[in-house]
């Protein structure tokens, strides 16, 4: 199969929403079969920062800045990436395990 199916929505927020916050497994990534390592907390930083970076199993995520911000609950899985800042990745179901995604 060339790529995972993955069920979820992508969200691109304007440059001014500059910190990304959510409540979930962190700081480092979760996958539905990896769990081991992450901590279930409110955990965040700057939207260009490594911390916010990778996959975490999330309840919400939150972007804000000066103007004010997007908050999103959801049962399921955050992909974040400091190249892509604004753009925040939303999966509600894996079908089979998301590291395997090209």
């Amino acid at each position: 199969m060339p790529s995972v199916p993955i069920v979820g929505m992508q969200m691109e927020s304007i440059p001014t929403l500059k910190n990304l916050h959510w409540l979930g497994l962190g700081p480092f990534d979760s996958y539905p079969n990896k769990r081991s390592a992450p901590i279930l907390g409110i955990w965040g930083g700057s939207a260009t920062g490594e911390e916010t970076s990778g996959n975490k199993a999330i309840r919400w995520v939150e972007q804000s800045g000066t103007i004010g911000g997007v908050h999103v609950s959801t049962l399921g899985y955050l992909e974040h990436h400091v190249s892509s800042p604004q753009k925040i990745l939303l999966f509600s179901g894996v079908l089979g395990r998301p590291e395997k995604r090209p």
